[in-house]
């Protein structure tokens, strides 16, 4: 059905949708595998190669194309299923459509089935016609098939051009292609060629994208409906939430917020969570493209829909993944710790900052992982960027005595800013009594320990949706400039 949106949304009411989507599952013998999971060939389970194939076939038939164009249509199919691959496609023939499909070694069974055979060397036609009419052909050439021996091996064989022999075979083929072309069957076929190419028809139809809308909602859907079907991803990330929000909790249980040693935990407690919300989902996300991307070619270049869309859609189904296991591990960790006062501002915003270092770290996560050719480099980048972005945080070196050549850094890590805005909503209007009165006897002190200011979190705020938008525009235009180069 989501299919059937993309396909014919403005054609057909939905009635008429699900009809087309019936008539085409029942003619291509899909009926008994309708409600099971494609699944991936050698990574899950799914249906088999050869109703694989036949699902392709009735995505493009929802239209009700005139002609289908089958690139190789039984490559990694066994003899028995490309030989029902085949008959299937035959059956669509007999219904009035034109099937042109590229075979490489079909089976003598299998080559029998075509209505016509096309055979090409060096640039010419060696044949055009009937199966048993280019036996016939190489017959009258000297070239006989052996008794219980495939002829178009044999065809296919006589035609080949060897590095060995280059001049040899060029001179065999070259002669069989003069005689098809001297033949009543050449001539023929020539002369049609010659009709059509004086003859003006219609323009032909060309295919209409579904509304923007439509495409919106289904691409959405199908996104939505991949998450919840293939759930390790989301139930890993909630296990380990849960589990790192219990190890925090207990590591830094009731921490005393009067001591400078308790300061310093609390504060390290804080950035813990930031780096925690960052790799566990930008790892988790990494494989944004790779699953996607053979199916995002084929469909963009069909004409379904455009990249923008695709790519908002797929970045907003990670939403509600990349959101709800950090709000898990905050409030775990939140009450065991102790963090702050319980007013429900400051807790307010300490999930509002948590959402913002996840929502940066996913889209830094998708941006990588369109602009990367593949995910182990993705990997392999991502490790060293995350690396001179947290040195740059705040905790391992004051951001105020940075470097010039290093300080920029900060500018650009959400550690930065995200542990920035944990530190202020943690000492805005809490008493410390240290004992170092001199050190910590104001929380503007502990600020200050940083150089950090308590009037910068709406600042931080901001920068991390600024990060979020330019992440995602990044990744946008490298996702675009692949796909368009992709053909």
């Amino acid at each position: 059905m989501i299919q059937a949106r993309l396909r014919i949304s403005g054609q057909l009411t939905a009635r008429q949708r699900a009809d087309r989507v019936s008539f085409v599952i029942k003619e291509l013998g899909l009926a008994k595998c309708r409600n099971t999971k494609i699944g991936i060939s050698g990574i899950k389970k799914g249906i088999s190669g050869g109703e694989s194939k036949r699902v392709t076939f009735a995505a493009e038939l929802l239209t009700n194309p005139p002609i289908l164009f089958c690139d190789e249509p039984t490559t990694g199919l066994d003899s028995f299923m490309a030989e029902s691959i085949v008959a299937v496609l035959k059956n669509l023939a007999r219904s009035g459509k034109t099937i042109i499909c590229t075979i490489h070694q079909p089976s003598s069974q299998l080559y029998n089935l075509f209505d016509r055979v096309l055979y090409l060397a060096a640039g010419r036609v060696a044949f055009l016609g009937n199966p048993e009419n280019a036996v016939a052909l190489m017959q009258s050439c000297g070239f006989t098939c052996p008794r219980n021996y495939n002829p178009a091996d044999m065809i296919i064989e006589t035609l080949a051009v060897t590095a060995v022999k280059k001049e040899e075979c060029l001179q065999r083929v070259n002669a069989i292609c003069d005689k098809f072309s001297e033949s009543d069957e050449g001539k023929s076929i020539m002369e049609t060629v010659r009709m059509h190419e004086t003859t003006v028809g219609a323009y032909p139809r060309v295919r209409k994208a579904a509304p923007f809308s439509d495409q919106i909602i289904a691409l959405l859907y199908r996104s939505l409906i991949d998450n919840w079907r293939n759930p390790s991803l989301a139930r890993a990330k909630m296990i380990q939430k849960v589990i790192m929000g219990l190890f925090v909790g207990l590591l830094y249980f009731h921490t005393n917020r009067d001591t400078q040693s308790g300061v310093y935990n609390l504060n390290g407690a804080l950035f813990y969570l930031v780096a925690e919300l960052t790799y566990a989902t930008l790892f988790g996300i990494l494989t944004f493209m790779p699953a996607d991307y053979p199916i995002l070619v084929r469909e963009y270049h069909d004409g379904l829909y455009s990249v923008a869309c695709y790519y908002a859609t797929r970045a907003m189904s990670y939403v509600p993944l990349f959101t709800l296991d950090g709000f898990i591990m905050i409030l775990i960790s939140y009450w065991m710790v102790g963090f702050s006062s319980f007013s429900f501002l400051q807790v307010f915003v300490m999930f509002g900052t948590a959402l913002l270092i996840e929502q940066s770290a996913s889209a830094f996560g998708v941006m990588l992982s369109t602009v990367s050719p593949s995910y182990p480099i993705a990997v392999s980048i991502a490790g060293p960027l995350l690396t001179l972005l947290s040195l740059t945080g705040g905790l391992y070196a004051n951001v105020g005595e940075l470097p010039v050549y290093i300080s920029w850094i900060q500018y650009i890590s959400w550690f930065r800013y995200g542990f920035e805005g944990f530190v202020i909503n943690q000492w805005t209007n809490v008493t410390v009594s240290a004992v170092n009165e001199t050190a910590f006897q104001r929380s503007n002190q502990i600020l200050e320990q940083y150089s950090f200011d308590r009037n910068n979190l709406p600042f931080d705020l901001v920068m991390m949706g600024v990060m979020i938008v330019l992440f995602y525009v990044v990744g946008y235009f490298g996702l675009l400039f692949r796909v368009s180069r992709s053909r």
